[in-house]
């Protein structure tokens, strides 16, 4: 899979390599989630303009 922002270069992210969700909550929700590494969560991190904590949104 590959996103793109505006501003952004291309993230690929490899659906193959996804481990089991673990849980996490999004405001009120809790959803299945998959860590997709650290390059990942820097990616959105610097999209979304914060810093979190690693893996992380």
């Amino acid at each position: 899979m590959v996103l793109r922002a505006p501003g952004m270069l291309a993230l690929h992210v490899s659906l193959d390599a996804v481990e089991a969700p673990t849980r996490a909550q999004i405001w009120r929700d809790e959803v299945k989630a998959y860590d997709m590494g650290a390059l990942a969560a820097q990616w959105f991190s610097d999209f979304l303009g914060h810093a979190g904590a690693p893996g992380a949104l």
